[in-house]
């Protein structure tokens, strides 16, 4: 075994983990499995299947910056419906929670 052996009575937050703990190797793996939780899901980076997986979640949020902001602005024509980001391989998808001032990326494929 990799790591010291961890104390049995210590309990863990939540039962369960999926990719938003960032679970990337066997280690981190273990770490989980010893605390008695199960792991459903490994990383975003490692993981085959990122549809629809929140990839960030920020107060930086692009429609307020572009002045587009549904709370304080009037939306220009073209900026009524979703928004994404682009790169030479991927398509992400935008969104908003406005009444906490956020906005998350998500990856589409």
């Amino acid at each position: 075994m990799h790591s010291q052996q961890l104390n049995k009575n210590t309990n863990y937050i939540s039962q369960e983990v999926d990719y938003q703990e960032n679970v990337s190797n066997d280690l981190s793996k273990e770490f989980y499995e010893q605390m008695g939780v199960l792991v459903k899901e490994s990383a975003v980076e490692i993981n085959p299947n990122k549809r629809n997986h929140e990839l960030m979640r920020s107060k930086n949020c692009l429609r307020f910056n572009l002045g587009q902001c549904l709370r304080r602005d009037k939306l220009s024509k073209g900026f009524e419906g979703d928004l994404f980001l682009r790169d030479n391989q991927h398509t992400y998808r935008l969104s908003f929670d406005c009444s906490n001032c956020m906005m998350s990326v998500w990856a589409m494929d």
